[in-house]
């Protein structure tokens, strides 16, 4: 007995970066599974799901069969979804229009979901701090949601991550978002060009039927987002013999011995601490400094101590050394 099939998408007019439904419909007895191969030329299958219902009326039995495909287009431009086939029977063909990736800022769109990214300074010097700002701002509610971490190449960078996320909403265009902030702090250890390829956001959104939002049969579409690349020039350090190069925005010496002077007594040992602070320098850059001791006296040093703060301005590290 033939099987009728129906491919229905629900939307017809998508972004590139933007999962769309694709209901496959079967009535009557289906032999087998649809061969889903055809799509993969233009479209990638991110999830499948299949739902059989009988109904009997008057003694006849009849029998549908749905495929719920998740598609997401792996080009813009006209696209056909091809037949699809049971055992010989097939769906028509159904047109889909691809937008370009950031031109899908339709009112269906609505710019729901913007990634960015900005650096601070345009230009850095070997070893000094390039501070690395990502957003992401959205009107959605996210089932699930990933966001990619910097992967920098051209040079060898050390990469620190400045504290926890920072939450709040902001008006951009006339619509209120939330947004999402990441910072981080780049350290560039060798002169050349720096590139940071774009990050990649992938989310998973409910979609509201008809009938509103129905927790026992929902439906999702997946929304994918790319930030822009940044390319940085990292300059060399300035040619300087016999002194240690460090590209602190503010370094700061703290010596307790200066603020309370000890009074000294033969045989008794007393501790001295010396403290070294610098504003866009990781604790384990900052040097080890040496200290001259005087004729008569004898000095243990222990072990220096590194601790990295971080705030909106980048690192700020700090080098101890007690004796």
């Amino acid at each position: 007995m033939a099987v009728e099939l129906e491919a229905v998408p629900d939307r017809t007019r998508v972004g590139l970066e933007e999962s769309f439904t694709l209901e496959l419909r079967a009535d009557g007895s289906a032999d087998g599974d649809p061969d889903l191969s055809v799509l993969e030329k233009d479209f990638e299958v991110l999830g499948r799901s299949q739902a059989s219902q009988i109904q009997v009326i008057n003694g006849d039995i009849s029998r549908t069969t749905t495929w719920s495909l998740s598609l997401l287009a792996r080009s813009a431009g006209s696209k056909t979804i091809p037949p699809l086939c049971i055992a010989g029977d097939c769906s028509a063909p159904v047109a889909i229009e691809v937008l370009p990736a950031g031109q899908d800022r339709s009112a269906e769109a609505g710019e729901e979901l913007l990634l960015e990214v900005s650096t601070q300074p345009d230009q850095v010097l070997v070893q000094s701090q390039l501070l690395y700002k990502v957003r992401l701002l959205t009107r959605l509610n996210f089932l699930q949601a990933s966001l990619s971490e910097p992967e920098p190449s051209g040079v060898e960078v050390v990469v620190q991550k400045l504290g926890e996320d920072r939450n709040y909403e902001t008006v951009q265009n006339g619509l209120r978002y939330r947004v999402v902030e990441r910072l981080y702090a780049l350290f560039p250890q060798q002169s050349g060009r720096l590139k940071i390829p774009p990050l990649r956001f992938a989310a998973q959104v409910a979609v509201r039927g008809r009938a509103g939002f129905d927790p026992f049969n929902q439906r999702t579409r997946q929304l994918r987002r790319h930030s822009d690349e940044v390319n940085i020039e990292v300059l060399p350090a300035p040619t300087a013999a016999g002194r240690f190069w460090l590209p602190a925005n503010d370094l700061q010496l703290d010596d307790d011995w200066q603020q309370q002077p000890p009074q000294l007594t033969v045989g008794e040992p007393a501790t001295r601490t010396i403290s070294m602070h610098a504003s866009g320098v990781p604790a384990a850059q900052l040097p080890v400094l040496a200290i001259n001791i005087p004729e008569g006296v004898k000095s243990y040093p222990d072990q220096p101590s590194r601790e990295d703060r971080s705030d909106d301005s980048g690192v700020r590290g700090t080098l101890q050394q007690k004796l």
